[in-house]
C-alpha cells in the first residue's frame, strides 16, 4: 500500500506526516495543500536518518502489507500444532492417557505461540514502513 504525504514536523525521535489525499490535498478543504496542519490526518513515524526528510517536502510512504501473514503466524501455526499434537499418537497407535495428551498438546502450542511472536517481532522490524521522497 502506497500513500502519499507531505512532512509536517520532525522531532528527536518521530517525524510526522500529514496524510494526503489523491489530489494531493489534506482534505480539510481550507487550504491548498497542506501548508497548514488542521483536519489533516497525521501520522507518526521513527526518524529515518537516511533519507533526512524536511518540513514540507512530500513524500510516499510504503507499507509492505504484512500484516495478514504476521496474523496466520500467530495464531494458526499453534492451532496447527496444537491439532496435530492431538492426531499423531492416535495415528501412530500410542496408548497415551487423555490428561497426558491434552497437557503436551496444550504446552506445544504455547511454545509455538511464543516461537512465532518471537519470528514476527523480528520479521516486522525487516518489513518496516518505508518512507520515499517524490
Amino acid at each position: 500500500m502506497t500513500v502519499d504525504a507531505m512532512v509536517l514536523e520532525i522531532q528527536k525521535t518521530k517525524t510526522i506526516y500529514g496524510l494526503l489525499d489523491q489530489n494531493g490535498k489534506c482534505g480539510s478543504g481550507s487550504c491548498e495543500g497542506c501548508k497548514c496542519s488542521t483536519g489533516i490526518k497525521k501520522i507518526s513515524l521513527p526518524v529515518d536518518s537516511l533519507s533526512e526528510p524536511k518540513i514540507g517536502e512530500l513524500v510516499e510512504i510504503h507499507n509492505s502489507g504484512a500484516g495478514l501473514l504476521h496474523f496466520a503466524l500467530i495464531i494458526l501455526l499453534p492451532l496447527l500444532v496444537l491439532v496435530i499434537t492431538q492426531f499423531i499418537p492416535a495415528l501412530m497407535n500410542l496408548s497415551i492417557r487423555t490428561d497426558t495428551l491434552n497437557l503436551i498438546s496444550l504446552l506445544s502450542g504455547a511454545l509455538t505461540f511464543a516461537i512465532t511472536s518471537l519470528l514476527v517481532r523480528a520479521l516486522r522490524k525487516k518489513d518496516a514502513v518505508q518512507v520515499v521522497r517524490k
